[in-house]
């Protein structure tokens, strides 16, 4: 079962509004929508008055997962509650969709400077899939050693050759950098170029740089979707929290930051055009 939290200030209009916020300042009630064999609790507090009582709601959510889908706007810090974060689908809909543009930009962007930044070796099957695309492959990461073997057993297999260094000033004039988790480091990309990650970047990042992928959302979820849940973040919990692993293969049209959002054939373009420089 999803659990959805909904948090709403309710502020009194009239002299009764204000006595009644004095005898009920709050009010929580659960709402249960189900297809096939899942179920999302939408549990809703509305408050008129006071701070917001997660005591209560963690009482009235006995049973329930304290993982919960929620709005940003809600702080969740020292409450019993963990706001969930999808980046294990977010990382799957980032490759898909660079799958996706590569191979239909393969001709123009095989000599394409690819980065692939992976601190703590945990994500190394995308780059046997990156080396079909580019000729031009570096991997950057905190355990060198693990990769300089993974790559052995791949150049066995296909004859590339790949540079791994765990160095980040070793990414070079790259063209695009894909990181599968989220960059805690400083990268000075070149004017340009692209990184494509899972969330903000925890250091400044130049260049520009991609958190968001979109796919469409599936109609059979639609009678479930909560009003107030991106459909992204809620695509995300059915894949890891209700294992729904055919979303896995859904391939975003449209890829996004904070300040633009870029369609397939667009970053098709960008791709292409960087053969030209």
């Amino acid at each position: 079962m999803l659990t959805v939290l909904e948090i709403k200030k309710e502020e009194p209009k009239s002299l009764a509004d204000r006595v009644m916020s004095l005898v009920k300042p709050y009010s929580i009630e659960t709402e249960i929508k189900k297809t096939k064999n899942i179920e999302v609790a939408n549990v809703k507090y509305t408050f008129r008055r006071g701070e917001i009582r997660f005591d209560k709601i963690l009482n009235h959510c006995m049973g329930k997962s304290k993982t919960v889908l929620c709005s940003e706007s809600v702080s969740l810090k020292n409450t019993p509650f963990r706001r969930f974060c999808g980046l294990e689908y977010k990382k799957i809909t980032m490759q898909n969709f660079l799958t996706d543009v590569l191979s239909k930009s393969y001709n123009e962007s095989y000599g394409m400077n690819i980065v692939y930044f992976d601190s703590t070796a945990e994500n190394p099957l995308f780059v046997q899939q990156l080396l079909k695309f580019t000729s031009n492959l570096t991997v950057i990461s905190d355990m060198p050693r693990f990769y300089e073997n993974e790559m052995e057993r791949v150049a066995d297999d296909c004859g590339a050759s790949v540079t791994v260094s765990n160095d980040i000033d070793a990414a070079g004039n790259f063209d695009i950098l894909i990181s599968p988790t989220v960059i805690d480091r400083e990268i000075a990309a070149p004017s340009g170029s692209i990184v494509f990650t899972v969330s903000v970047p925890k250091a400044p990042v130049s260049g520009i740089c991609i958190t968001d992928y979109h796919v469409h959302f599936p109609a059979e979820y639609q009678s479930i979707l909560p009003e107030e849940i991106d459909e992204d973040i809620f695509l995300a919990a059915l894949y890891s929290l209700c294992g729904i692993t055919s979303l896995a293969d859904e391939i975003p049209f449209s890829c996004s930051n904070s300040y633009s959002i870029f369609t397939e054939q667009a970053m098709i373009r960008k791709f292409s055009s960087f053969s030209l420089r």
